[in-house]
């Protein structure tokens, strides 16, 4: 039974067993924090770009808008696909920015490490909703090239004799 007065106790330095190991293993706890931030920032910038081009496509909808401002494709449901897959990637980089955001900033890494890895859970649960984010963009991309070549079928079509 691990009795929570043990934390406390400190050997003949004056150190309590949680300050032994910390000092003990500062080279592995630097190399953590720098594996940390190497597998951070590259997923940073993937999500901020997915966040920017799903934010850009929401403004500039497929096929532009009528004079009202109201979508052209407003009734097809590819648009419907479109528009939800990009609020999907849109959110899911936001969150998976959020959740990075603090492994490039962290004072004290040790605590993370300490509790049962932390920081490597909170990256893998990014790596997660960065997927989500990246196959939803795929997704609305493909709604709004299948909404634009039938656009395109069609006048072409119309134009053939």
């Amino acid at each position: 039974m691990d009795d929570p007065l043990h934390k406390e106790v400190k050997n003949k330095d004056g150190k309590t067993a949680r300050e032994v190991f910390i000092e003990e293993h500062k080279p592995l706890i630097e190399e953590g924090k720098n594996w940390i931030k190497n597998r951070s920032n590259p997923c940073m910038l993937v999500a901020t770009l997915i966040a920017t081009i799903t934010f850009a496509a929401v403004i500039t909808v497929p096929g532009g808008n009528n004079q009202k401002g109201i979508p052209m494709f407003l009734q097809d449901n590819k648009f419907i696909v479109f528009i939800l897959s990009d609020a999907v990637a849109f959110f899911c980089s936001m969150v998976s920015l959020l959740m990075l955001l603090p492994h490039t900033i962290v004072p004290n890494i040790e605590e993370g490490f300490a509790i049962e890895g932390v920081f490597t859970i909170r990256l893998m649960i990014c790596l997660g909703y960065l997927l989500v984010a990246l196959a939803a963009t795929t997704i609305a991309f493909a709604a709004a090239l299948s909404m634009l070549l039938e656009m395109i079928f069609k006048f072409w079509l119309d134009l053939v004799p």
